[in-house]
């Protein structure tokens, strides 16, 4: 957290043997959300946007009341809970309390997670671009044919196998060698629109310098789709699997991995969430933002099976 860290604490109890946080965080998290900041700075909305994670992680709660998220950073493992703060940074962070890790149920915890997943794609694309002769770095973004009831397991299950078979083989081994491809990151993300469920896996391809994008694109859509097939799934040509080369694309995607969206004074997110999710399909976030903002129930109820299917 930084070389000037200061720390305060609280009893770890209170009356009724509930631990305080919880009640804490509610009575602070409905000031800022029912009476916001008339001048918001980057101070605010940072306190602004880690106050929402424990509102949605309260709804998160609700939902999944079985779940490990339902204990998180509510039970305590010490004698007191600690409160760590970072004046440098701005930041802050609980000590002394259980936390469930689950980047799939918990914001709080999925917020941590994705921001050291993404400064260590930074700091991997920076490496390799700085290397001497070094070659580019690839964005793959890999999706599958999907229907409004098919089940967000079957489809994610089947992205993911189609995922493994293309890396697999003497098939594969070629084509490595043929592209100089010497490693690549993957990460799986879901969102939930008109059609149903929508898995779809980017991966970040590092290659060696002298790249024929055409050719390696080419292999590599074939690649793809025949792997579909083995599997009783498919894909267009156009979009099943997309390639991307451009440094400008690597460096958006990698600024914007897990980061959330904008939380303005208004709360503008909220009042389009629906809206947004009729167009362009919502993310678990938009879902859970929806249940807690709005009482949509509906989005609630796929916040549940996303949470649940994607923990097994």
């Amino acid at each position: 957290m930084g070389t000037n860290v200061q720390s305060s604490s609280i009893p770890a109890g209170a009356e009724g043997g509930q631990p305080p946080l919880g009640i804490i965080t509610s009575i602070v998290s409905h000031r800022i959300a029912t009476e916001g900041s008339s001048t918001p700075n980057t101070d605010a909305e940072r306190g602004t946007s880690v106050l929402r994670r424990f509102m949605l992680q309260s709804g998160a709660r609700d939902l999944l009341p079985r779940e490990r998220v339902a204990t998180c950073l509510r039970i305590p493992h010490a004698q007191q809970i600690d409160i760590w703060h970072a004046p440098e940074t701005q930041s802050a962070h609980f000590g002394g309390l259980i936390v469930c890790g689950s980047i799939w149920q918990c914001p709080a915890c999925a917020a941590k997670v994705s921001e050291r997943r993404r400064e260590e794609l930074t700091e991997a694309v920076k490496r390799w671009h700085a290397e001497p002769h070094s070659g580019n770095v690839i964005l793959v973004t890999l999706t599958l044919r999907h229907h409004k009831n098919e089940s967000l397991r079957a489809l994610a299950e089947s992205l993911r196998e189609a995922w493994r078979q293309v890396k697999q083989g003497a098939g594969w081994k070629s084509f490595q060698e043929n592209f100089g491809v010497v490693g690549l990151i993957t990460a799986l993300e879901i969102t939930h629109g008109r059609s149903g469920w929508h898995p779809h896996l980017h991966a970040l391809i590092f290659v060696q310098p002298g790249l024929q994008l055409g050719k390696f694109t080419f292999a590599l859509k074939k690649r793809w789709l025949m792997a579909l097939e083995r599997l009783g799934a498919d894909a267009t040509w156009e979009h099943g699997c997309d390639v991307r080369a451009a440094r400008s694309d690597i460096a958006d995607y990698v600024a914007k991995w897990g980061r959330e969206p904008k939380w303005t004074v208004a709360h503008e997110l909220a009042k389009a969430v629906s809206k947004k999710g009729r167009d362009n399909g919502q993310t678990p976030l938009d879902l859970l933002n929806a249940y807690v903002q709005n009482n949509d129930q509906q989005a609630g109820a796929l916040l549940r099976i996303y949470a649940i299917t994607m923990s097994v």
